[in-house]
């Protein structure tokens, strides 16, 4: 094994596991989450001999996308920094991962190790609730969705019941790509596979956090619709036996156990609760902005500022939620960068979705056994859990973000990398489904 090879395994562990553990991060001085973002950026170059390579229209896309960042930035207006460097240090380890497509591979096996930390800190939580109170240590407070304390198997080791449950879905949705990636009916691989999906899908379960485990759901039933079964028939049967059996189970537990009880409750509250009501209020003062700037919006990151000005203190929330964001990241975009940057943002996230649409259907089409397919599903998984979960929730501003630009990495270096194969020298088409030059490649 090469430094560079070496180079790059650190660089990209390093990655996931600042996304998965970002809030125990917050808790360093900033000068020291800076330093190790930029530590694993320079890896990252070392990795490729200082030589950056790059894709004109990618950039030039990117570069659009940043001006947005940038101008009119409203942290930067208000002395601030660290949100907008947060948001760049996965943007940019995006870029130069696009062309580094032998350590996919790694970063889905280092996705679910480090999210089985998570699944474990849930659990330990859940059997031994004492020990809660080191986190109540660590952060100088109960997190969120913790009921004080009572119930901190919920946030597990993240300072909010929300972002566990962005990191347990995470963690799901990896070994949903590695069981629809999976050829062999049985080996000890799948099966043990099998039993960490349905552990961690239990562990997200009992987070009581509604939006990420409705749109997981929807996310992975949608690619197992698409990609899962030749035949629609047996896929509607599989569906719908699944569907039937999840029901049935959720009706039992639902009556002896006390952690399904809260989570069925939350769904049954929906849109009643006080949660859900203030954050109709975001949504109209945000729209409100809108109105009044609707071609380029007020400057990125303004929402949190007009929060502060217009909402927080009626609002009895903690000091420490005294900036936040929309819950909706299309109405907060919007807001911030007008129907231009909410346009550009849609633009580029449905090409990325309908990329790795294509590229999937095309492997399973022409029988093609893809080095990365595990890779491409978990894309296809993660980016339509993160556009349902943009709705409600705060994914492009928040922790959520880094797995989505792994998934966006994931999409667009693999549309390279065969088009390579294929010996294309344009990037014109997201991939090219009407010919049989790629498949003549391996026959």
């Amino acid at each position: 094994m090469s430094l560079k090879s070496v180079s790059s395994d650190i660089a990209s562990f390093l990655f996931v596991v600042f996304s998965f553990y970002a809030d125990i991060f917050a808790l360093f001085p900033a000068a020291f989450r800076v330093g190790l973002w930029i530590l694993t950026i320079a890896l990252q170059i070392f990795s490729y001999g200082f030589k950056i390579k790059y894709e004109k229209k990618v950039l030039v896309v990117s570069f659009l996308m940043l001006c947005f960042v940038f101008i009119r930035n409203n942290e930067f207006i208000n002395g601030g920094f660290m949100g907008t460097a947060r948001f760049l240090f996965p943007f940019l380890f995006l870029l130069l991962m696009i062309h580094n497509a032998p350590s996919y591979k790694k970063l889905i096996r280092y996705m679910a190790a480090v999210g089985m930390t998570h699944v474990a800190g849930t659990y330990m939580f859940f059997f031994i609730p004492s020990l809660y109170s080191y986190m109540r240590q660590l952060w100088g407070y109960y997190p969120t969705g913790t009921s004080s304390g009572t119930y901190g198997y919920r946030a597990g080791f993240t300072n909010h019941y929300s972002h566990n449950g962005v990191v347990l879905v995470v963690t799901v949705l990896c070994f949903f790509a590695v069981l629809m990636a999976s050829n062999q009916k049985t080996n000890f691989k799948k099966k043990l596979s099998v039993i960490l999906f349905v552990v961690a899908l239990f562990a997200l379960i009992m987070t009581s956090k509604r939006a990420v485990l409705i749109f997981g759901a929807i996310s992975m039933i949608a690619v197992f619709y698409m990609f899962g079964s030749k035949k629609k028939r047996s896929r509607f049967t599989l569906l719908l036996l699944g569907g039937i059996g999840v029901f049935i189970v959720l009706f039992f537990a639902y009556q002896y156990i006390p952690v399904v009880q809260h989570t069925v409750s939350r769904f049954l509250t929906i849109g009643d609760d006080k949660e859900s009501m203030s954050r109709y209020e975001f949504w109209e003062v945000a729209l409100s902005n809108f109105a009044q700037h609707p071609v380029f919006g007020i400057g990125w990151l303004g929402f949190r500022y007009i929060y502060h000005d217009e909402l927080f203190k009626s609002s009895g929330r903690a000091e420490r939620y005294s900036y936040m964001n929309a819950h909706n990241v299309y109405v907060q975009l919007l807001c911030e960068t007008g129907i231009v940057g909410t346009a550009l943002f849609i633009i580029v996230a449905v090409f990325l979705l309908f990329t790795v649409f294509k590229l999937i259907r095309y492997c399973n089409k022409s029988g093609y056994k893809s080095p990365y397919i595990r890779e491409l599903y978990f894309s296809c998984a993660m980016q339509i859990m993160f556009l349902m979960y943009c709705f409600t929730g705060n994914c492009l501003y928040d922790i959520t973000f880094p797995f989505y630009a792994i998934a966006a990495m994931f999409t667009l270096g693999c549309n390279l990398k065969y088009k390579k194969m294929m010996g294309s020298t344009t990037v014109k088409k997201p991939f090219a489904l009407k010919t049989g030059k790629f498949l003549n490649r391996f026959s």
